[in-house]
């Protein structure tokens, strides 16, 4: 009776998963509790439809918000010449409260090769240059460089 009872459980969980299914082409992904599953998954689900990439890590953004950069990452790597447009897709997906979140904001804005809004500054607006410009050395030492 046991096998019968756990395939009856298999045939409703099926079916259950068949009628609860979004209607994208793709399957639902794993949980949002597992971040390594989702990148893989992203990974593996846009690299088989290139063309429906930022549809992919929108939907997974809505499911799984708290893993936005991460879905948006494995999107990017895996298309990316696709990557100004899954950004704005996981940006348009994200909550309201998260999208005022200057840090993910910025985190995201980045993997498209532009500079974010507002990015932090480490010193304040204190200090030197992170980039210093570049000097020439004191004379003598080019010249005692050199007679070695």
């Amino acid at each position: 009776m046991r096998p019968l009872s756990n395939l009856s459980v298999v045939a409703l969980l099926g079916l259950g998963v068949a009628i609860l299914a979004p209607s994208s082409s793709w399957a639902a992904g794993p949980g949002c509790d597992d971040a390594t599953a989702v990148a893989a998954y992203v990974s593996s689900a846009v690299a088989a439809n290139l063309a429906g990439a930022a549809a992919i890590a929108s939907e997974e953004t809505a499911r799984c918000p708290a893993d936005a950069a991460v879905i948006a990452t494995a999107a990017v790597n895996a298309d990316p010449n696709g990557s100004q447009a899954i950004v704005d897709a996981v940006l348009a997906a994200l909550p309201p409260d998260m999208r005022d979140d200057d840090v993910l904001t910025t985190a995201l804005t980045e993997l498209t090769g532009q500079t974010g809004r507002n990015p932090p500054d480490p010193d304040g607006g204190v200090g030197a240059p992170l980039i210093a410009p570049f000097t020439a050395g004191p004379a003598h030492f080019e010249t005692t460089a050199s007679a070695h």
